[in-house]
Order: structure tokens, then sequence, then C-alpha cells
């Protein structure tokens, strides 16, 4: 399923944010793609990197939401954030 984050239309610096759930019990991580481009198929847009969300806590499927925030620079440098939405933690992300 592909989710814009941020819309292509933006100027630097610019942010978007989306929520995520868990899809299986006690997931621990959440991984995923991240492409630019405006098609809805993955293939027509470019593979900018994958975003890992790591130290999720445990707990059953759908239980845990996270924020995720995408951030892009003046420079078109991309950062990104993610905090469980029950407690307010910030997780470590890592962007390959």
């Amino acid at each position: 399923v592909i989710r814009y984050i941020i819309d292509s239309k933006n100027n630097f610096p610019c942010s978007g944010t989306h929520l995520f759930q868990t899809i299986t019990d006690f997931q621990n991580m959440i991984r995923f793609n991240l492409y630019e481009g405006q098609s809805l198929l993955a293939r027509n847009c470019k593979h900018v990197g994958e975003i890992v969300v790591t130290n999720l806590r445990p707990a059953p499927m759908g239980f845990i939401t996270l924020e995720i925030k995408i951030e892009i620079d003046q420079n078109g440098v991309l950062e990104a954030h993610a905090i469980d939405n029950q407690t307010n933690k910030k997780l470590p992300v890592y962007i390959d």
C-alpha cells in the first residue's frame, strides 16, 4: 500500500507525518520502503531507501500506533522520526 507523506509539490524545507500500526502480535520493529514520485505504482517511482523503526514494546497486533515524521531540510537531506503514540516515547529510526 502506498501512502503519501509529503506532497511532491512542496518546496524544501518540508515535512509530513503518517500513523502506522503493528500488523503482527509482539512485533518488535517496523520496516518500510521510501519512494520519491507521483505514481501509485512503486515501480514507476524512485526508491530512496528503507526506514526501520526498532525497539517496539511487546504488544498485541494493532495495539501500537506510531507517528512517523519525515523531514527534508533546505539542502534536500532526509530525516525520519518515530513516536509511540501511547507512551510518547521516541523510538530509534534508521534509514538504509
